[in-house]
């Protein structure tokens, strides 16, 4: 990943485009790490002035009291690197439910007619 297109834009206009708020071409805001008294957060955005899609770190506070934090870190620019969408598959895992009992008098072809419909035990 060190061959990542960057660029580097002022504070004002990081300030100007509300990039570590709810920005208008805001896609997805992003936890990357906790500290103690503020998260490093990414935000991925559309820039205003090209089209083109970015990403840029701030830091978002842990309550009211540090509200008043520099989101940039106090750094006199902000970086922002390019971004892209991409597919991606996902596994995820659900607890398994207990089958249910099967309905005497009832072959294989009724009780999954009566599954599929919805029509519950004891009707």
């Amino acid at each position: 990943m060190s061959n990542v297109i960057t660029r580097t834009i002022t504070r004002d206009q990081a300030e100007e485009w509300d990039l570590h708020y709810d920005a208008p071409g805001q896609l997805a805001d992003e936890f990357i790490e906790k500290r103690r008294w503020y998260s490093w957060r990414r935000v991925i955005f559309t820039a205003p002035d090209d089209g083109l899609v970015y990403a840029a770190s701030y830091r978002a506070p842990a309550s009211e009291i540090q509200e008043d934090m520099d989101p940039w870190d106090d750094q006199p620019t902000v970086t922002l690197t390019r971004y892209e969408s991409y597919e991606k598959t996902v596994t995820a895992w659900r607890p398994v439910e207990v089958p249910a009992a099967p309905v005497s008098g009832m072959n294989k072809v009724e009780r999954l007619a009566r599954d599929l419909i919805g029509i519950p035990d004891g009707l």
